[in-house]
């Protein structure tokens, strides 16, 4: 889109050097002036330009670098990464490898509020037996990217335009000793 500028951004806002990665955000002509009805996500979303007066830059929660011809390469989703006991994790990876498990039918991964452990919330139409899952994950993932937690839902939470609302899960909290 003609007038269409983006940028990588560190997590004050300063422009990233080539081949850093950063936050992809994106200004110009081809970006709305926020959502409608929607001013807690507008402003959550969208931020004043740094770089140019009156402008808004949309933060498109994508992690991205330039490379030395103005490619963008896309690392992933900033909003599906935590950091879990030092660990810097992608959520989807883990929800990949869980969706390869035949009795389960959809996941979704989040840590906890305390960003200590991860929690699987998943659909299935029989009992799962969760330490046989954990142990099917430890053949390719790592300790740390194993839920401390799987908790059985019959639907999960949607937003009005239908897409899953992460705020909306359940809140689970373990014991200390338990992690």
């Amino acid at each position: 889109i003609a007038n269409t500028k983006c940028y990588i951004l560190d997590k004050d806002k300063n422009l990233l050097p080539t081949y850093t990665p950063g936050e992809l955000y994106i200004g110009g002509d081809g970006v709305s002036k926020g959502y409608l009805n929607r001013e807690e996500l507008t402003n959550e979303k969208f931020i004043e330009s740094p770089f140019s007066k009156n402008d808004l830059i949309y933060n498109t929660n994508d992690l991205a670098y330039f490379t030395n011809n103005g490619e963008i390469v896309h690392l992933g989703r900033t909003d599906f990464q935590v950091k879990i006991r030092g660990y810097r994790i992608e959520l989807e990876e883990i929800e990949s490898k869980i969706n390869q498990i035949p009795e389960i039918l959809n996941n979704v991964v989040v840590a906890d509020d305390d960003q200590k452990y991860l929690i699987c919330y998943y659909i299935s139409n029989e009992e799962i037996d969760t330490n046989k899952v954990s142990a099917k994950l430890l053949k390719d993932l790592p300790n740390y990217m194993i839920p401390a937690v799987f908790f059985k839902m019959d639907e999960f939470p949607l937003t009005p335009n239908g897409k899953l609302d992460r705020k909306k899960l359940p809140k689970i909290k373990l014991k200390a000793g338990n992690i």
